[in-house]
């Protein structure tokens, strides 16, 4: 896209005359300039820096270090952790170039940093610090206990962007095996998050604790945890998860995400094929979260809540969501969403409540269940091939009910052009779907998280005659 042109007129004078002053000196006398240094290179032999960890010292904030296709590793103590690379500026760390840096393709000249189970892989710390993260494989990370948190990375107090990366096989004692941030402001973007494990502890594939990170477009997938969050855990942040594709992570608790003291914004997100013993998909511990264009598909809780579980005085608003085919095995409830208080010692916990506007919810022993003193609210549903639609001794408060096929196409939740779910929508104030796309399309909203047109447009060629 090209930028419009501006006309500045005698600005650009008065800065070409400053940019003259500086040069010159204010004596008329030319000064010496530093000419613009080259971004940094790294390779296994042949370059200025083999060490990444070197080369990262040796940069000054603001430059680019370039790391050409290879194997890395040699951790190294520095400020009490032990790692393969320490960043404490802000820095861009970029990999994936071929041999002569005349290309840079991550997938054709994959960059590895590997810590071979001897620490973490990377450390990024120092609050105000913004580096750059991409295209690198970073695996074989390892925090043990006392230091058992972000095997893979781990980023304390900095912001920055982690962005275009492969973090797998990296395994923490406790907390957070491909990821752990804590007060960090980071943009987690297009990341594959692959088979990490925090071994007794949570976030198997990211652990978030504090601050306001971003995790957009990101793929975290068979991650596992012992007990809390098996692909993401969030505690104590303003988070906000867009597009991310969240699939077959485990956990005790909130197989796909747990959120516990948070506020969440949840966009357009597929949590599918995750297990647990609540929550297979999601599980909010007195936390107000609002979703938007969410699918919860093919999860399982083999206790409670196989898609959804709300508990703890959690309160989460669900808008144009569709939860599908989430299974209790064969010892849990088979409820596609769960509302209780406190799940360890029911009757005496905060009270849950659950708001849901424009809600597929098909294919469950139950399609909701809430726990005697909590409630939910249900706008414009569709319930389909649900055993029992509704139980438990809570409130539940039901209008625009809908019965019928969703008609899901192949992927397990996009609609087919006779679904029952078209048109069958309220105004939530939503005017995009989960792709994207245009909401409503033909005048009436969709229920759901996806948004399609009842008919097909076909565009035939235009032909022009001449007379």
């Amino acid at each position: 896209m090209h930028k419009p042109m501006i006309n500045l007129g005698g600005v650009v004078m008065v800065a070409c005359a400053a940019a003259l002053a500086l040069l010159w000196g204010l004596n008329g006398e030319p000064t010496a300039q530093a000419a613009p240094r080259a971004g940094i290179q790294v390779c296994p032999s042949g370059c200025a820096f083999s060490s990444i960890q070197n080369a990262v010292d040796a940069a000054t904030p603001g430059e680019v270090i370039q790391i050409a296709q290879g194997v890395y590793n040699g951790v190294h103590a520095q400020a009490g952790i032990t790692q393969v690379v320490y960043i404490s500026k802000s820095i861009t760390l970029r990999g994936g170039y071929n041999d002569d840096f005349s290309a840079q393709n991550p997938l054709s000249y994959p960059t590895t940093v590997d810590a071979q189970g001897q620490g973490r892989v990377l450390v990024i710390v120092g609050s105000g610090i913004s580096p750059t993260i991409e295209g690198l494989r970073i695996t074989g990370g390892a925090a043990p206990d006392p230091l058992d948190k972000g095997a893979g990375v781990y980023v304390e107090d900095a912001g920055g962007i982690i962005s275009g990366n492969l973090i797998y096989s990296n395994t923490a004692d406790y907390y957070g095996g491909g990821l752990y941030l804590s007060w960090s402001a980071a943009r987690l973007i297009n990341n594959d998050i692959l088979s990490n494990t925090a071994s007794v502890g949570s976030g198997g594939g990211v652990e978030l604790n504090g601050g306001t990170p971003i995790v957009e477009g990101n793929t975290i997938q068979n991650n596992k945890t012992e007990y809390d969050g098996g692909g993401v855990y969030i505690s104590g942040n303003d988070v906000t998860l867009r597009g991310n594709t969240i699939t077959d992570n485990e956990a005790g608790f909130g197989g796909g995400v747990y959120v516990i003291n948070s506020s969440l914004t949840l966009e357009r997100n597929v949590i599918g094929g995750n297990t647990a013993s609540s929550g297979g998909g999601l599980y909010f511990w007195d936390s107000e979260s609002r979703l938007v264009n969410n699918v919860i598909i093919d999860n399982e809780g083999t206790w409670r809540g196989a898609g959804v579980c709300v508990a703890q005085g959690a309160a989460p608003r669900l808008i144009h969501t569709t939860i599908a085919r989430n299974s209790g095995g064969s010892t849990g409830d088979g409820s596609g969403v769960t509302v209780v208080d406190d799940t360890s010692n029911p009757g005496t916990g905060d009270v849950s409540s659950i708001l849901m506007t424009n809600t597929i919810l098909m294919g469950h022993t139950i399609g909701i269940t809430v726990a005697s003193g909590c409630t939910a609210t249900l706008e414009a549903t569709l319930w389909h091939a649900n055993v029992t639609d509704r139980a438990g001794a809570g409130l539940i408060d039901h209008t625009n009910d809908h019965s019928g096929d969703p008609a899901f196409t192949a992927d397990g939740y996009h609609l087919k052009s006779d679904s029952a779910a078209l048109d069958r929508g309220v105004n939530a104030g939503v005017t995009t779907d989960i792709d994207g796309d245009k909401r409503p399309i033909e005048g009436a909203y969709d229920i759901g998280a996806d948004e399609r047109s009842r008919f097909r447009l076909i565009y035939l060629p235009l032909v022009m005659r001449q007379d």
